[in-house]
């Protein structure tokens, strides 16, 4: 069975200035970025995620989309997980205030429904330190890394946590004691093999990329990437080839001109810096490099001072060749979803911050072609701003618009697989009166598009449509039942999925399991009746599928765990009490 990983929540990034105003954004999972993977609304990273970024007013170019969260802890790429520790054992990781207004992180074990006693997972703190909302988790949920900060030193240092024995903790900060750093950005290899943060380790020096072999188990030496930068450079916006042999990042190494480059994802040998972009003006920024796959690098820059930053695809299969160039055109707002998953071509979004137009601009690995028009049917410019999406396997671009009633947002698949848009089909049925979709979803395989909509009542209820080869499948309701405010999404793979709402007349959110696989497709409630207080968003998923953890109440919250193999659905464990910010993580050692 796949993997449910982690829930990906937004972050604030404490940001370092670097003087080409565009290297220390993040990418892939943080949401304080307008790269690829962002998105403003909750979901889990299997699915695609149909949304961008809001608010800005200059290009954006994302691909597949994963969503923001809660408040504040992140986790790395999906992959698949195993586990070879006692049969069994689940470990719940969380936060909670351990004296007043000091939050720490703890770990409970549970064992045949027994709960065990709290381990501190973290250090002791050190003069005024305390713990930054900031946190990251490997996918393989062993490493956590966070941050403590401390506001006589202005800094803060990075520490990694070992979840498989906690309080095993290393100090990974580059600032020699007691000098603290300013870390930017963390980040795990999709392995978990290595850790990659950017920090400026103190005053005299720019923002840097470093890194942590994880290898064996037992964290290395910190080891920097790219040669020192001085103050008035910097680096950052660093992201992972997919098969975790390489970082690109961008900025400024020595010279004041912002650039991309490419090194090794290795610590014994990174390599001297390869140039993959051309610029030569320092007024000009090069925004954060995404991989499209391992052969070829995407990165922005606003070469012709339009407001709109320009696209830029590099084959880096060899030595990078030359940028290939593509001008989205001059409009208020250009934003995603990107390059398609197998290359055929760049989609956009090109308006105002909240309606427009979609468009498709085909590319042959040598150049780009003349874009066309995605949305030919309704009066055009209505195309929601922040809810489109490509599929896994290129053949179908989705989005929501208004093009049969002002006002009204409803769901639309473009069939790509021939190469051209084809035309917009509508995925929804009638809506009723005032009624509209509100979120998109792919499921993981891209065999179906989910969306919530009011349609069948005056509440917000999740359906699906079957995207097949050349037609999409007749819309359902994915629960027999009435339940408003369908919203979160939680895939397990196209098995079963879960989500929040209310059951009709209900007060309270509750947390739904629907097994996909079924007939008629029916919900059933996950969680114990909670009178007084409704589920989080945020539940977890076991590596194995097994356990459901899910946390219930408003700071503080309490974590509960539900054994899908023992007491069933609508049976909880008691996990953990007067928690803050939710669940940190679900592992099994």
């Amino acid at each position: 069975m796949n993997t449910c990983p982690l829930l990906i929540t937004a972050a604030a990034i404490l940001a370092a200035s670097c003087s080409d105003g565009g290297s220390s954004s993040t990418a892939a999972t943080d949401a304080n970025t307008d790269t690829a993977g962002t998105s403003e609304t909750t979901t889990t990273t299997e699915g695609t995620t149909v949304g961008t970024t809001a608010g800005t007013s200059e290009g954006t170019t994302e691909g597949t989309t994963a969503g923001t969260g809660s408040d504040s802890e992140t986790t790395d790429t999906e992959t698949d997980t195993t586990t070879d520790g006692e049969p069994g054992v689940v470990r719940v990781v969380y936060r909670k205030e351990s004296a007043p207004d000091f939050v720490e992180i703890f770990a409970v074990d549970v064992v045949d429904g027994m709960v065990g006693a709290p381990m501190k997972v973290n250090l002791d703190p050190v003069g005024d330190e305390s713990l930054s909302t900031l946190l990251r988790s490997s996918q393989d949920r062993r490493w956590l890394a966070y941050e403590m900060v401390s506001e006589s030193m202005m800094g803060r240092n990075l520490h990694l946590a070992d979840l498989h024995a906690p309080g095993t903790v290393t100090q990974v900060t580059v600032a020699p004691a007691p000098e603290y750093g300013t870390v930017i950005e963390t980040r795990f290899s999709d392995a978990a093999e290595l850790l990659i943060f950017s920090a400026r380790a103190d005053q005299d020096s720019g923002t840097d990329i470093f890194m942590v072999s994880l290898e064996g188990g037992q964290p290395g030496p910190t080891v920097r990437l790219n040669p020192a930068t001085s103050p008035s450079d910097g680096v950052g916006g660093f992201t992972v080839s997919p098969d975790g042999t390489r970082i690109a990042y961008t900025g400024s190494i020595d010279d004041g001109v912002a650039n991309a480059y490419l090194q090794n994802a290795n610590t014994t040998d990174p390599g001297a810096p390869v140039l993959v972009s051309d610029n030569v003006d320092p007024a000009i920024a090069v925004g954060p490099a995404e991989w499209l796959d391992d052969d070829w690098i995407l990165y922005r820059s606003d070469v012709d001072d339009d407001g709109i930053r320009e696209v830029f695809v590099v084959d880096v299969s060899g030595a990078p060749k030359t940028p290939i160039f593509f001008d989205p055109g001059d409009t208020v707002t250009v934003r995603g979803p990107g390059m398609a998953p197998d290359m055929r071509g760049f989609a956009y979004f090109a308006g105002d911050g909240s309606y427009g137009d979609l468009y498709f601009a085909p590319f042959d690995g040598a150049s780009f072609g003349a874009a066309t028009l995605v949305n030919t049917i309704g009066p055009g410019g209505d195309v929601f701003s922040k809810e489109f999406a490509w599929s896994p396997d290129s053949s179908w671009l989705v989005y929501s618009a208004q093009h049969n009633t002002p006002m009204v947002r409803e769901a639309f698949a473009v069939d790509m697989s021939g190469g051209a848009p084809a035309t917009p089909i509508q995925v929804n049925g009638p809506l009723v009166p005032n009624g509209e979709i509100n979120t998109m979803r792919i499921s993981p395989e891209g065999a179906q598009l989910y969306y919530t909509a009011e349609q069948d009542s005056d509440s917000l209820e999740l359906y699906r449509a079957s995207l097949q080869p050349g037609q999409v499948g007749p819309d359902e309701r994915v629960h027999a039942q009435t339940i408003d405010n369908s919203t979160e999404i939680i895939f397990e793979g196209e098995d079963w999925l879960m989500i929040t709402g209310q059951i009709d007349g209900g007060v309270n959110q509750e947390l739904f399991y629907v097994d996909l696989q079924a007939a008629p497709l029916t919900a059933e409630v996950v969680n114990a009746p909670h009178p007084d207080a409704g589920v989080k968003f945020g539940a977890e998923v076991s590596p194995s599928g097994r356990v459901i953890v899910y946390s219930a109440g408003i700071d503080p919250e309490t974590i509960y765990l539900v054994d899908r193999e023992g007491a069933g659905l609508g049976s909880s464990i008691e996990v953990a009490a007067d928690v803050m910010f939710g669940i940190t993580a679900v592992l099994e050692p």
